[in-house]
């Protein structure tokens, strides 16, 4: 008898195996008694290494009986884990972070598996909460004590020898859906750490997907394209296929939220050529093809996305993919219904719009787009009824009365924008979006309360690039060079957005502020220089500062890239009439 099957029979035969959790943790008062509860029954042991917390963390910790080591962090995660390691005294170890907590259905599945001696590590189902529902990825958090340990300073990998099973228990973790403040700081330390992981290891897969994901979270689009490009290329030779399928779809996603659609489009069919179930690529594809307004062909995408959902959910299998589309089944309905409802099929919208809304009742926002399909079928009061409804009934976020606000515009019936956004600002007073989107709001009418709108959204977010881009907009309007100027120098500090940069160029440009404007555009240019347009609104900075040359060399560049276009070659003529009469003179 071979020596695993030993074991196996050695263990039917004495007592079950013995199972210890071990844990890192610092100030976590808030959820690790959630943790520890789900839990408590199961295991044999708790391990707890704290790292320095200030909060109640070690009194909660034992009060479960927890045996706590003090430890002062050292910069790596893997150095903390190792180190709780050497105190378990159990044959398996179970790994957790505070942030989580077990399926209390699955404990006798972990029970069940702990008995066999035919591996070493067991993966377990990570599913973490986010806004829009729950991601899903598989992790090994339970192994054999003395055959494992952690390697990475930052979201570490476990090494270990011999076989590992795949299952379907499930953890709980709520670390992606934290406040502001939280995110902020967790983003802050994390990023420092993958970076300096990055520098020691320059073309290593892990780090640089992780860095990509750390700047997906923060929005950082474009330095995710730009990151996302270059891990493609860098890794290239060590990259898994898991790491080059989500590197691939976090590139995708980044290109698709700068507005560079075809790139995204080309990114996810490299993917989905090979990996047709990929969900992540399915849905980004749909969404790609929704912003190029090719209708039909994203609703058939997105009905693709619901199929390979389904087998995924029937038929779980651990490609050890990241899926954060695991559960956005009601994403992919809303956004069939509006869709169809481009196309005029209202009816078909009004059912997609119900099935978004069976399976998330509580998404205010869903509403909105059956509320647009009554509106179109002519069912225009029961609409405006609806909406209230969920007002009055519904726990309504803030971007409910904002996507109100926008359908309103549209369909006036549907209430005032300004006062469904003054509602909203009640409701939620510390919303700089709400204020923000209010601001715009009263612009046209009210440039004065639009002001103080965009300074209220300014003082819950210092940082709020929609409320600067606003208030750079009324300063150009306005006449008030000096505001623009110095606004747009804010925005040029905080932002790198093409699409931000190409707007506040087009202020100045307005406000004839045309050294400012050449100054946004040439950095917009460095992101796409083959705008014809503003190579062409560059150009004509150049002429409006007797810049002549410069302004030629400008519209030329902009005919070779469109060069039947009528506006620049008769700006081109002008131009040298006006250079050959100056050298006349």
């Amino acid at each position: 008898m071979n020596k695993q099957h030993q074991k196996k029979s050695d263990r039917q035969q004495g007592e079950p195996p013995r199972l210890s959790l071990c844990m890192i943790v610092k100030n976590e008062e808030a959820l690790l008694g959630q943790c520890l509860e789900s839990v408590k029954s199961l295991v044999d042991e708790m391990i707890v290494v704290d790292t320095g917390s200030t909060d109640r963390t070690v009194d909660i910790a034992k009060s479960y009986g927890a045996r706590v080591y003090h430890h002062p962090w050292q910069g790596s995660f893997s150095e903390a884990r190792n180190y709780g390691l050497q105190f378990a005294s159990g044959d398996w170890i179970l790994q957790m972070d505070a942030d989580e907590a077990l399926e209390q259905e699955d404990i006798h599945i972990v029970k069940k598996v702990i008995q066999s001696g035919l591996y070493d590590a067991v993966y377990v189902a990570l599913l973490s909460e986010t806004e829009d529902g729950w991601g899903k990825h598989y992790f090994q958090r339970i192994f054999r004590r003395g055959k494992a340990h952690y390697e990475g300073i930052v979201h570490n990998q476990l090494k270990y020898k011999g076989a590992s099973l795949n299952t379907e228990i499930r953890i709980y973790h709520w670390g992606y859906n934290l406040s502001k403040e939280k995110m902020q700081a967790k983003f802050k330390r994390t990023e420092s750490l993958l970076l300096k992981q990055i520098e020691e290891d320059r073309s290593n897969p892990f780090a640089h997907h992780n860095y990509l994901r750390i700047l997906r979270a923060q929005e950082r689009y474009e330095d995710g394209v730009e990151v996302g490009k270059k891990a493609l290329l860098v890794c290239k030779h060590r990259m898994s296929e898991h790491h080059r399928q989500m590197i691939t779809y976090d590139t995708a996603h980044c290109c698709m939220l700068v507005g560079a659609h075809r790139e995204a489009e080309s990114l996810c069919r490299d993917i989905l050529d090979e990996y047709p179930s990929n969900l992540d690529c399915l849905f980004t594809l749909a969404c790609v093809q929704t912003c190029q307004k090719r209708y039909q062909d994203a609703i058939d995408t997105f009905h693709r996305f619901l199929s390979a959902q389904k087998n995924h959910k029937e038929k779980p299998e651990n490609n050890m993919l990241i899926v954060d589309s695991y559960t956005f089944d009601h994403r992919a309905w809303d956004n069939i219904a509006k869709n169809l409802l481009q196309l005029g099929k209202n009816e078909e919208a009004l059912e997609a719009a119900g099935k978004a809304l069976d399976i998330r009742p509580d998404k205010a926002v869903y509403d909105l787009t059956l509320a647009e399909a009554l509106y179109k079928l002519g069912r225009r009061n029961e609409a405006r009824d609806h909406l209230q409804t969920v007002e009055s009934e519904k726990k309504a976020l803030p971007d409910f009365y904002i996507k109100w606000a926008m359908l309103s515009r549209r369909y006036p019936e549907l209430g005032s924008p300004e006062k469904i956004l003054g509602r909203g600002v009640r409701t939620f007073p510390d919303n700089d979006e709400v204020h923000n989107s209010l601001a715009y709001a009263l612009f046209e009418h009210d440039p004065g309360e639009a002001e103080e709108a965009w300074h209220r959204a300014l003082q819950h977010n210092p940082n709020h690039v929609g409320a600067k881009v606003g208030l750079a907009k009324l300063y150009a309007h306005g006449g008030k060079s000096e505001d623009l100027e110095r606004t747009v120098d804010d925005i040029s500090k905080a932002s790198n957005n093409r699409e931000v940069l190409k707007m506040v160029g087009g202020y100045c440009l307005h406000a004839q502020r045309y050294a400012k404007a050449i100054e946004v555009f040439s950095r917009y240019m460095t992101l796409n220089p083959e705008d014809t347009e503003v190579l062409s609104d560059v150009a004509t900075c150049y002429a409006k500062l007797g810049q002549y040359e410069a302004a030629l060399v400008g519209y030329r560049e902009a005919l070779r890239l469109d060069s039947h276009n009528p506006t620049i070659l008769k700006n081109i003529k002008a131009l040298q009439r006006l250079i050959l009469n100056t050298g006349n003179q």
